[in-house]
């Protein structure tokens, strides 16, 4: 879970920052300010638009466009408390294999389905119909569900914390060096790095130096492919380190990635594990995603939203900020 901030003026930051949700509860939809920091704490995954391919995501998935490719599992480990289905897809599920939604969880689907398995007998909502065979405790099929729309919130988080100020990494040889950074007074350390960067390491070794929260700006356009190898114990500061690649368009991961990945612009295709939450334009999920709930305090003070898409068996229907409140969780 996120940890407190250290001082005082974070706080009231926290208070103000990242996007405006709706929740529905009982008594009708009000306002929740939702900050970017717990989104990366509750979505193990963020798409905008479509998701293929044949791996599985251990956390909290929210996928704005179309659910395809193979057999794929959500939600192997149980998510962070939230108002949100475990599994959220903008548009259609289909493809050749099963879409697996594991421990209890709960799915809400904008469009039609075509094979899913709720493992432990969740509830389905879904804007359209089933088309082929869905195993769940409960199907709602031609329902009005909500589709939280999150994009451009983080597309101005992203060009926010791009704007930092801060350090270029450190260079040995060929191992790129993110442990060099001094804190500031809210114990935030910043790095801004140009893509070129990557074509000199296979190395990255990652390193707080007494920071709590470490923001790696990665910048520059086009396409990037990191295949790096990892050192300085990441496992135990993944939850600690956000990537922030602002403006690549074309990202690939061809190892093991450690922290939080925010590329809101990119199609990222991975081929390996990533340790974080990651938000991107549009995903090829070769790889895993392991749940590595963000623990930082970012410091973004604009109050961002609203952003929901309301749909009505399988159509717009209206703009709002809607998300269903769980219970019991």
């Amino acid at each position: 879970m996120m940890q407190k901030p250290t001082v005082l003026n974070r706080a009231i930051l926290a208070a103000v920052a990242g996007v405006v949700a709706m929740v529905a509860g009982a008594g009708g939809a009000t306002a929740a300010p939702m900050t970017t920091t717990e989104i990366l704490d509750q979505f193990n995954l963020v798409v905008f638009g479509d998701l293929s391919g044949t791996s599985e995501v251990e956390g909290r998935s929210l996928i704005g466009g179309n659910l395809t490719g193979g057999s794929m599992t959500f939600n192997t480990r149980a998510a962070p408390i939230s108002t949100f289905d475990e599994l959220i897809v903008g548009g259609n599920v289909s493809g050749g294999g099963f879409k697996n939604l594991n421990n209890g969880g709960d799915a809400t689907v904008g469009g039609n389905v075509q094979n899913m398995n709720l493992n432990g007998n969740g509830t389905l909502n879904l804007g359209g119909a089933v088309t082929g065979t869905v195993h769940a405790g409960t199907v709602n099929a031609n329902q009005a569900v909500t589709i939280p729309d999150f994009q451009a919130a983080l597309q101005k988080t992203s060009a926010d914390l791009a704007g930092l100020a801060g350090v270029a990494p450190g260079l040995s040889g060929n191992r790129g060096l993110f442990n060099t950074a001094i804190p500031d007074g809210n114990d935030l350390a910043v790095y801004n790095v140009d893509t070129s960067f990557f074509d000199a390491i296979n190395e990255i070794e990652l390193g707080l130096n007494g920071a709590t929260t470490v923001v790696i700006n990665v910048t520059g356009t086009g396409a990037l492919t990191i295949s790096d190898n990892f050192l300085g114990g990441p496992f135990a500061l993944a939850d600690n380190i956000l990537w922030n690649f602002s403006d690549v368009t074309s990202l690939t991961f061809g190892t093991q990635f450690f922290g939080s990945v925010l590329a809101p612009n990119a199609a990222v295709t991975n081929t390996s594990p990533i340790e974080g939450s990651l938000i991107a334009d549009s995903l090829v999920l070769n790889g895993e995603v392991h749940q590595q709930p963000f623990a930082g305090d970012l410091p973004t003070t604009r109050v961002l939203g609203p952003g929901t898409l309301v749909l009505f068996g399988g159509g717009l229907l209206a703009l709002g900020a809607v998300g269903r409140r769980r219970h019991g969780r």
